[in-house]
């Protein structure tokens, strides 16, 4: 199955909220891109954090982003997070996990060491 891309965002955080809304309406969903923002010397619209979804969910994945356009945008046309969301956010950001490689605390929804950028396995009860 091949996949597509269905919004570019300004911000990693920005492609994760889409995700994340894509998902809970039942549209598998993937960031990509979403550390390139952080090297410089590569043009503004390579290095944008994308949410790509397969070709098949196309249109109910862009019918999703437009009814969050109006209701999360602001003044600049930006996503913003609604009360619900911005708390689930401060949760999981408030949540940390110890990498078993270096030993650093990373957030609960970083994937990897965000120092030593091993993978980091949620182990159950820490």
């Amino acid at each position: 199955m091949s996949w597509i891309c269905v919004h570019a965002a300004m911000t990693s955080l920005e492609a994760h909220v889409v995700r994340s809304a894509l998902e809970n309406h039942g549209i598998e969903a993937e960031v990509r891109n979403d550390r390139t923002h952080l090297m410089g010397g590569i043009p503004l619209a390579d290095a944008m954090a994308e949410v790509w979804v397969q070709r098949d969910h196309r249109e109910d994945a862009t019918a999703v982003i437009k009814k969050m356009q109006p209701e999360h945008a602001d003044e600049k046309g930006r996503l913003s997070l609604s009360e619900e969301e911005a708390g689930a956010l401060s949760e999981v950001q408030n949540t940390e996990q110890k990498c078993l490689k270096c030993g650093e605390e990373n957030p609960a929804n970083f994937t990897e060491c965000w120092n030593c950028q091993a993978v980091l396995h949620k182990l159950s009860g820490v």
